[in-house]
């Protein structure tokens, strides 16, 4: 909301449009103090100094998860970057409005793997695989049905929305795509919520490992569809990358099941 708030009225300001970026910088600067109010009591309670031991191994541990995170951020930008490479702006703008559609789907998700961390560590913590199984069929079993209903509505509202705003009318070639990325992220929309699993289960290493191989992939496959196919190549390659990234997940966190629970 402060990003949104600091967009608007740096828009507001004529010629200020290059200052844009500040808006984020301006909204942790207005959040940190409301953070530090929030958690008063907690520092305010504080009898010990940190032991080392714990400092490094905080350390160590957020220096291995870090590279998950980049290459995270990295994958939903190497479409666009590399549609800038093989075709003209105007095709690449088209492609990223449907691109930043479909990401809105994505970051619902999102929104719900940000709530169901702290429950997942709490449920691998404590060793038990059967509440584990039972927290993902329960959220396969929920969210599947919640975005088929989600995805349909924004494919259903964009030709409208479309043809009600004339100025828009150039991005109704965007629609096959918003159709791909959709539909990718719908088949893996059930597993977004465990996206960090293998963090939250202390391999930290092993979600960078699979970062960077889907980093690499994407760029792969965005570089043999894109001369062919184009944006469509994009959107297919795109989709393809999250498909196989999250199975790549799924396999290697199975692997380490044995050393996190004692099961049948």
């Amino acid at each position: 909301l402060f990003i949104v708030l600091f967009i608007l009225v740096i828009s507001w300001a004529e010629g200020a449009s290059r200052y844009l970026y500040l808006a984020f910088l301006a909204s942790e600067v207005v959040l940190l103090p409301l953070q530090v109010l929030l958690i008063r009591t907690e520092l305010l309670g504080l009898q010990t100094r940190p032991e080392l031991q714990w400092v490094k191994r905080h350390a160590r541990f957020g220096s291995k998860a870090l590279l998950s995170g980049i290459f995270v951020e990295l994958n939903t930008k190497v479409d666009g970057l590399m549609l800038g490479i093989f075709l003209s702006d105007r095709e690449v703008g088209l492609y990223s409005f449907a691109a930043m559609l479909a990401e809105g789907f994505y970051q619902l998700l999102v929104v719900v793997r940000n709530n169901i961390n702290p429950l997942l560590v709490r449920i691998i913590a404590s060793g038990n695989y059967q509440k584990l199984a039972n927290l993902i069929l329960f959220v396969l079993k929920a969210i599947y049905p919640t975005f088929l209903v989600v995805g349909i509505f924004v494919l259903w509202a964009f030709l409208p929305l479309i043809e009600f705003m004339p100025a828009l009318s150039e991005f109704e070639a965007s629609f096959t795509v918003l159709v791909i990325l959709v539909c990718g992220y719908w088949i893996i929309s059930g597993f977004i919520p465990f996206e960090q699993i293998l963090n939250q289960a202390g391999f930290p290493w092993a979600q960078s490992v699979i970062g960077a191989i889907s980093f690499v992939l994407n760029i792969m496959l965005n570089a043999t569809l894109i001369p062919t196919f184009g944006a469509v190549g994009a959107a297919y390659a795109t989709a393809g990358t999250y498909v196989i990234a999250f199975f790549l997940i799924g396999v290697t966190f199975r692997s380490y099941r044995k050393t996190l629970f004692e099961y049948k």
